[in-house]
């Protein structure tokens, strides 16, 4: 939610050109970061790819899973699209089902599915994380951001990471999981199955949507607090240290226009939801107070063959912050009972 960055602070030289639309790290030792970078203080994790400093994004905290990351194998890449340059962070896995792309809400980032994804690795052959316009290390658009326009820079994304006829296995969470949903409805043909996390997308009574919009309206630090809060089952004892990023994050104008420009005719129907062919499961938190339950309820009413719901015991609104080893075994075993014909184990 920040300003491009030059060429040379996304660690390339303003020469390299762009393959495919995706440029990749190409560092002699890929995602390697000497242990001392973990204690060099902060401008060490802020290092970008190939060694280049890049300017400082996002909390320390994830700085500090990003600089982690890096040293187990996840690299970067970027993504051309119509607002800009997407970043996806990604890495190889040892299993036999393919790529799983994991995709986030509203500013939020990729950082937070790490860990899940990490666990991942001996399900599928790769795991990534793509990062929304102006969100994280991807550019932000000049434009004013619309629910149109998002949707269309995500799917465009998806469109060049699946290169071919590859297919993806899409982990979404909140917005992500709306965005996710509607990329089934256009090309079911590139996805074998969703997992989608408290996922966005019901509609919602106009009561509801002011509470929402109410919930992301930060102006204080003790708004911050009260969002984490809320976001989580229990309050984290680390509440306090992040609610400064949260504040810089939520304060964005481009955020409170983005909820402006929402309209009913943004949320799925029940006519859509039931269009849905893709295998699904939709984990919701048992403790969310982000999204009301009716939401939840929605799904459950209106959903299709396809679609199954749960309700996951112990998290609030982003089980993979809150409970990412349990997310990552719920998955695993998701994916073992939904193979689609002709997939390889």
């Amino acid at each position: 939610m920040t300003s491009p960055m030059a060429d040379e602070k996304h660690g390339r030289a303003p020469s390299e050109t762009v393959a495919r639309s995706i440029t990749t790290d190409g560092a002699s030792k890929q995602g390697w970061v000497h242990p001392r970078a973990l204690w060099a203080g902060p401008r060490a994790l802020w290092a970008g790819p190939r060694g280049h400093w890049a300017e400082p994004r996002g909390h320390w905290a994830e700085r500090l899973i990003r600089a982690r990351a890096r040293s187990k194998g996840f690299e970067s890449r970027w993504v051309d699209t119509s607002l800009g340059r997407l970043h996806a962070f990604e890495a190889k896995g040892t299993g036999a089902l393919g790529r799983i792309i994991a995709i986030h809400g509203l500013g939020s980032g990729g950082m937070p599915f790490v860990r899940t994804l990490q666990a991942l690795r001996a399900t599928f052959g790769s795991v990534c994380v793509l990062e929304s316009p102006g969100h994280g290390f991807s550019e932000a658009p000049k434009d004013p951001l619309t629910p149109e326009s998002w949707l269309a820079c995500v799917h465009e994304a998806l469109d060049t990471l699946l290169l071919g006829s590859e297919r993806a296995t899409l982990l979404g969470n909140s917005l992500g999981g709306a965005l996710s949903m509607q990329y089934a409805l256009r090309q079911p043909e590139r996805l074998d199955r969703m997992i989608l996390c408290s996922p966005a997308g019901a509609p919602l009574t106009t009561l509801e949507h002011t509470a929402l919009r109410s919930t992301f309206a930060i102006v204080t630090l003790a708004d911050a607090r009260r969002f984490i809060d809320r976001l989580m089952a229990r309050s984290p004892l680390w509440g306090p240290l992040v609610a400064p990023e949260i504040r810089r994050r939520l304060t964005k104008p481009a955020l409170m226009e983005f909820f402006e420009r929402l309209e009913p005719g943004h949320f799925l129907s029940a006519e859509d939801l039931g269009a849905l062919t893709t295998p699904t499961l939709i984990l919701w938190g048992e403790g969310d107070r982000i999204l009301p339950r009716s939401a939840f309820e929605w799904f459950t009413h209106n959903a299709p063959p396809s679609l199954t719901c749960e309700i996951m015991p112990g998290v609030g609104h982003c089980p993979q912050i809150e409970r990412p080893a349990h997310l990552a075994r719920r998955i695993t075993a998701f994916v073992s009972e939904s193979h689609p014909p002709g997939e390889s184990r």
